[in-house]
């Protein structure tokens, strides 16, 4: 159980700043201060005990006793074996993917207190937390340590959307350097993003996941493939090897039928992503969702699949008609037994 967890409302103007009244010409002797990383100031305070998240990070220690995790922007730690959660961090700001570093002394997370998105660790025992990159526009994802617990590995990208990187710290800082730089483009798409980056028992190579672009409706690359010579990093030699693996299965048929429903619209219109591979030069969005239904239908799924004449991608008009009756559909009796 976790409690107590405390959500923090903002009222409307926090944004404003404080104001200097200066004389004319007095602007030289009388600076205005520097503002704070983090200027939000809450104003109240709400309680709220769960014993269940969703969308959580979390990590094992290597003792195997502990887990850490993410939830509503703060991180914690249990026993293994269940009980009460622990606080580790808590406040305004959002903290997020923790990872336990090899010898379980600290975890390194990303972090927005400073007022921009950064790689950050904690000290167990003393709570002392530390920054390891700078920045206000940068995202990092995916933090995780190298094996020795001397520098650290994160996915890195130039803004909010765009695509991720590799990159590796010094575990106290510094400028940090790329891993990895523009492997060939999958699918024409350009540039590559390469993420979640992880170790695995042989510490000479860093695993990773890669997709052309940072957003991509139709990615060619939706699982590890035989020949797919972009898959692990050999971080002594810095090269990419390649991986034999045998191809990943498709998620629903083979997988058990989960206690969900699904809801999902079409219009007659919707061709939107540019794909060569298709004789219209477009991605069939009618095509693939009438398959999705098919699929759906011979799992024994809860769905329902609306197929909209004279309709565009995300089409306004039908949204604003069908989306009081799906939810409705949603959540009427759920949880399906």
């Amino acid at each position: 159980m976790i409690r107590p967890l405390s959500l923090l409302a903002l009222a409307a103007g926090l944004f404003a700043r404080s104001e200097i009244v200066l004389s004319q010409g007095d602007t030289a002797q009388n600076p205005k201060p520097k503002k704070p990383d983090l200027e939000l100031v809450p104003t109240r305070q709400i309680n709220l005990d769960t014993d269940e998240g969703t969308w959580i990070s979390l990590d094992v220690s290597p003792d195997g006793r502990t887990i850490v995790f993410d939830l509503l922007g703060d991180l914690y730690t249990m026993p293994i074996a269940g009980g009460e959660a622990t606080a580790l961090t808590s406040g305004m700001m959002y903290d997020a993917q923790p990872r336990f570093s090899p010898d379980g002394k600290s975890i390194v997370f990303t972090s927005d207190r400073n007022g921009g998105d950064n790689v950050w660790t904690i000290d167990l025992a003393t709570k002392a937390t530390h920054v390891v990159t700078t920045g206000k526009a940068i995202r990092y994802r995916s933090p995780v340590w190298t094996p020795d617990g001397k520098y650290i590995v994160v996915a890195r990208a130039a803004g909010p959307i765009g695509a991720s990187k590799l990159w590796m710290y010094d575990k106290d800082g510094g400028s940090g350097f790329q891993l990895i730089r523009d492997p060939t483009p999958l699918n024409g798409a350009v540039p590559v993003s390469t993420v979640g980056p992880a170790f695995g028992k042989d510490d000479r190579y860093l695993w990773y996941a890669q997709r052309g672009g940072a957003w991509e409706y139709h990615s060619a690359w939706a699982g590890l493939v035989p020949g797919k010579p972009e898959a692990a990093f050999n971080v002594k030699l810095g090269v990419v090897s390649s991986a034999m693996e045998p191809p990943g299965a498709p998620l629903i048929p083979s997988s058990p039928v989960k206690p969900i429903r699904f809801w999902f619209q079409v219009g007659d219109q919707d061709l939107f992503y540019p794909n060569p591979a298709n004789p219209d030069g477009m991605h069939d969005w009618t095509l693939s969702s009438a398959r999705m239904a098919q699929v759906l239908a011979d799992k024994g799924y809860h769905y329902q699949y609306l197929f909209t004449k004279n309709a565009k991608h995300v089409d306004r008009p039908t949204v604003a008609q069908t989306l009081p009756h799906a939810l409705e559909w949603l959540w009427k009796g759920y949880p399906i037994p």
